[in-house]
């Protein structure tokens, strides 16, 4: 009745449907599976397809048509085949439902799985482009080089389903992903950076900093991850250590138990925390947030300031907080009555305040939130979101901005051509560096423009509406 396509189709759309629904009574997550429920499949439709038929169809044999005109009807390894493909997509996108309601110290096996095989599949999605480029190039190269004289062929250049390409890929995948999740699991690196601020005290100079930013613990970074982090920063012996938002993915009452070995942080002049965008998500909010951290020790930087260093006899510097875009900042709060004579630092979890921040006397921001794209070439998309990327940036008035890549991903585990970090800044008196070193994340991000554009060329052109005028054999069309 239906065509091998179709049937591909209906199936995709009624386990998803299926399996949309049953989340829908099971968690009552209404709003947000709704969302998913319509743009799950326009989006995410013709990119699992490409994956279908790049890596599941080349190891299919179709089924014999004995009767002219007939629709073919599957084969057992086309049956086989898809019924794996519907496994994993179930596998990928149950735990982005269920997550909230599961409760644990520890992530669940399934949610991680879930999570981080989503995330492996944009690594997937762009080792097949590059792959398809390969052939191209190769193909082009060979034709200009030995059969200049020869009709191209397109349709060994275009047909893109070969058993071979598949292994390949599929070889490429594992090893990208295995090198991916090892150096995701793995602590945090630690990143040492020396900052010059010219109005910073000569006698606090070598001042040691150590910047958290983007734990997001919860389902997927459990409590005994969190007591290897506070015993790392620990070993750091830090002068005063800085928590810059997006700690928690949850409520209080709910995963706060996970936060706990926060309390354990140690530093000449204590821990402070200035709330990120995800305190405000899952039904919490910053406040709650400051609050349970405030009975485990924590100073919160609430649109306020303090003078550091706590007990000094030759100066001090102002280390100012303030509150999430999602929550109420306010930078008259936290700089009213400041002396600007004295060095300052902002803690911002979100880059873009540098904007908010102009003007204030402001000589340092410490942000994170970018993840530095994270996956590549999400980058791309991160770029544009935010004012700053990664690393040390100086702007035009003298001020200086450090973007975290933060001490773990979001979501999936997940990272390519991005890492974990956590930073030790060394405050020194000097003028600031007018030309610091620019993160080799960035470069990445402009990389991925190139790309993105030669990709949507390749899968509108190649791979859409012109293949099926270019390639002659009928076998290709599925």
């Amino acid at each position: 009745m239906f065509s091998p396509r179709i049937r591909l189709l209906l199936g995709i759309f009624c386990v998803y449907l299926l399996t949309v629904t049953t989340v829908v009574i099971v968690t009552g997550s209404r709003a947000f599976v709704v969302i998913i429920l319509i743009l799950g499949p326009l989006l995410l439709y013709p990119a699992f397809r490409f994956i279908y038929l790049r890596i599941f169809k080349p190891f299919t044999s179709s089924a014999k048509v004995h009767n002219e005109g007939s629709i073919p009807r599957w084969s057992r390894s086309e049956i086989l085949a898809t019924c794996l493909f519907f496994f994993l997509v179930i596998l990928m996108f149950i735990p982005l439902f269920l997550v909230e309601s599961l409760s644990s110290d520890e992530p669940l096996g399934i949610v991680s799985f879930g999570y981080n095989l989503l995330g492996s599949m944009i690594i997937l999605l762009v080792i097949l482009l590059v792959v398809d480029f390969g052939e191209i190039l190769f193909s082009v190269s060979r034709y200009f080089v030995t059969e200049r004289n020869k009709e191209l062929n397109y349709v060994s250049l275009l047909s893109g389903d070969s058993k071979p390409k598949a292994l390949i890929a599929l070889v490429l995948y594992c090893i990208l992903l295995t090198v991916s999740l090892v150096l995701s699991y793995q602590q945090p690196q630690v990143i040492n950076t020396d900052i010059m601020l010219s109005k910073f005290p000569a006698c606090l100079s070598g001042y040691k900093i150590v910047l958290i930013t983007d734990v997001h613990c919860g389902p997927l970074v459990g409590k005994t991850q969190i007591e290897k982090l506070v015993e790392l920063v620990n070993s750091l012996d830090a002068d005063v250590v800085l928590l810059g938002g997006d700690m928690i993915d949850g409520v209080p009452d709910q995963i706060g138990s996970i936060a706990d070995p926060f309390e354990n942080l140690k530093s000449v002049d204590g821990v402070y925390y200035a709330v990120g965008n995800h305190e405000y998500l899952h039904g919490s909010s910053g406040p709650a947030w400051q609050s349970y951290f405030k009975n485990l020790g924590i100073h919160g930087l609430n649109n306020s300031r303090v003078s550091l260093p706590v007990n000094s006899s030759c100066g001090s510097f102002d280390l100012l907080g303030v509150d999430d875009f999602m929550g109420f900042p306010s930078m008259e709060n936290a700089t009213a009555g400041r002396d600007i004579a004295n060095a300052s630092i902002l803690l911002a979890h979100q880059p873009n305040f540098s904007t908010q921040a102009k003007g204030k006397n402001i000589d340092l921001q410490l942000s994170g939130h970018t993840h530095a794209g994270q996956i590549w070439p999400l980058h791309m998309a991160t770029l544009l979101g935010n004012t700053y990327f990664a690393g040390v940036y100086h702007q035009p008035e003298g001020s200086q901005v450090y973007v975290s890549q933060g001490a773990v991903g979001w979501g999936p585990r997940t990272r390519f051509l991005s890492a974990n970090n956590i930073e030790v800044i060394t405050l020194r008196r000097g003028p600031p560096d007018a030309n610091p070193p620019v993160h080799f994340s960035v470069i990445w991000a402009f990389l991925a423009f190139p790309f993105a554009g030669i990709s949507l060329i390749f899968c509108c052109f190649c791979g859409g509406p012109a293949r099926r005028f270019i390639v002659k054999d009928e076998s290709l069309n599925v």
